[in-house]
């Protein structure tokens, strides 16, 4: 998968592939709704992101320009503008750095959250804070789904499986 010879860091190689792949397996999983707005997802958010960066509010005319180099570095491909953010969410933002902007920083928090003891660390930051408030919404949400549909089967007298009560467990300690 790497070259055992190679001028760059290992570690940024790996950041780069894992980039690519959480963006293609996004756009696999999607389908042909991998773009559409409506069906909410990484792919989605990120590429109405690129698309109306010159009409969003949120971000700053200098911001706006830094978008347009960073669409220009990535040679208009989607994908690999936003491996070039997600590298720097990697290894910047997970360290506390200011990088991204605010608008990247929310996609990134929802979909592409850090480790539990990461979340932790970054959420006593305002600024991290307001990013993980959606996934934090979203999380919520799922408990509370997996815990109605687990009284749904024990109200019917159905045996709750391992897989069913690990999910569960996963979203309460994720």
């Amino acid at each position: 998968m790497f070259p055992i010879f190679s001028a760059a860091d290992l570690f940024q190689n790996v950041v780069k592939v894992c980039g690519r792949f959480r963006w293609e397996i996004c756009r696999t999983i999607e389908g042909t709704a991998w773009n559409d707005i409506k069906v909410k997802s990484l792919t989605s958010e990120y590429t109405d992101y690129i698309q109306f960066y010159k009409k969003n509010r949120e971000l700053s005319e200098e911001r706006k320009e830094k978008l347009k180099l960073q669409i220009q570095k990535g040679r208009n491909n989607s994908r690999e503008i936003f491996v070039i953010d997600y590298e720097a969410w990697i290894n910047y933002e997970s360290k506390g750095a200011i990088k991204l902007n605010k608008v990247v920083r929310e996609i990134m928090a929802t979909y592409c959250p850090f480790s539990k003891n990461i979340r932790d660390q970054l959420i006593i930051q305002p600024i991290f804070e307001e990013a993980f408030a959606r996934f934090i919404r979203n999380r919520l949400k799922k408990i509370r789904e997996t815990e109605g549909r687990h009284r749904m089967l024990q109200k019917d007298n159905i045996e709750i499986t391992r897989e069913m009560e690990d999910t569960l467990r996963y979203y309460k300690e994720t």
